[in-house]
């Protein structure tokens, strides 16, 4: 049996922790996949939108390289 979390906001939308304390926080409590579905509108809802897009999947890839090192956990982007 797999522990998810298949819908979770970070600060780049309107989550209340950054990615970075997201992947911390399941990790630690041993979680398998974690899933980042954060908003994304054109007029941009917290610092997610079409200028930062490009930025926010840097993050995420950098965040997911470490998340599957540390604590053997898959960080799968969502868009919602």
């Amino acid at each position: 049996m797999l522990l998810c979390e298949l819908h979770a906001h970070t600060t780049w939308s309107d989550g209340a922790l950054t990615l970075t304390e997201l992947v911390d926080l399941y990790g630690r409590h041993s979680f398998d996949v974690l899933c980042i579905t954060d908003h994304a509108a054109p007029g941009g809802v917290g610092r997610l939108n079409a200028a930062t897009y490009a930025r926010y999947l840097e993050a995420i890839e950098r965040e997911a390289r470490r998340a599957r090192e540390q604590y053997d956990l898959l960080l799968i982007p969502g868009m919602e």
